[in-house]
């Protein structure tokens, strides 16, 4: 499983780096980030992120579940459930 969390920002992945990024004198062609992220049948990527319009760029809006959040009765009730 690869996690990608807090892509608010998606267009990091999509764009290649400067080449002023490239370390060293190897100066090697860059390609988009986006293209070193593994694609294969049996892993799965999760991707959170604050912003729709990043979801819906990363995932062409499939799989997309959206998490409310919490009022403070119940994440004080997850707090002591998970602390015991």
């Amino acid at each position: 499983m690869l996690v990608l969390d807090n892509v608010d920002n998606p267009d990091f992945l999509f764009r290649a780096p400067d080449v002023n990024e490239e370390s060293g004198s190897n100066k090697r062609a860059l390609r988009n980030r986006i293209a070193y992220l593994p694609l294969c049948e049996h892993g799965s990527m999760l991707i959170t992120s604050r912003t729709r319009e990043a979801t819906a760029k990363l995932t062409d809006d499939c799989n997309v579940i959206t998490v409310e959040p919490m009022g403070e009765a119940t994440a004080l009730a997850l707090l002591e459930k998970k602390l015991g």
